[in-house]
């Protein structure tokens, strides 16, 4: 996947959040968390222990980062509804009476965009927001037509 990602537009987010090093760590950590997460998900085998663990330890070192620590009350209710959401994908994706929940599902994948439009908007502001918002909708898009 990482092959088909924009990176003209990840380069120009970089290039935005440049003053603020802390969010573009918090934002990468978070990034490699969910999809060690959605690996974890999509094995058609159960998880080794040690594969859990693994993630465990990960999410403990993401929740520690400075950026967390510093905006953790304005991001936990993010968390809180991106693993929502994305536990109603996974429940959706397997749907076999409704077609459109399994249509739906691979679109509500996409959900930690919304921890990486948080990290705009608390660093950058709405404007910035509007900029970048539409495009990474629409690269998460391009990603899952080719998946």
């Amino acid at each position: 996947m990482a092959d088909k990602i924009n990176k003209e537009l990840m380069s120009k987010l970089q290039e935005a959040l440049c003053p603020f090093p802390e969010a573009i760590e918090f934002a990468l950590a978070y990034r490699n968390l969910i999809h060690a997460i959605d690996d974890l998900v999509d094995d058609p085998n159960r998880p080794t222990s040690e594969a859990l663990l693994k993630v465990f330890a990960q999410a403990s070192a993401v929740y520690s980062l400075p950026f967390w620590k510093v905006n953790c009350d304005k991001l936990l209710i993010i968390e809180q509804l991106i693993n929502n959401t994305y536990a109603d994908s996974v429940l959706w994706e397997n749907d076999a009476v409704v077609e459109h929940k399994r249509v739906a599902s691979d679109t509500l994948r996409h959900t930690g965009l919304d921890m990486f439009f948080a990290i705009i908007l608390i660093t950058l502001g709405r404007d910035k927001l509007r900029e970048f918002s539409a495009p990474f909708r629409q690269q998460c898009i391009e990603l899952q037509s080719t998946n």
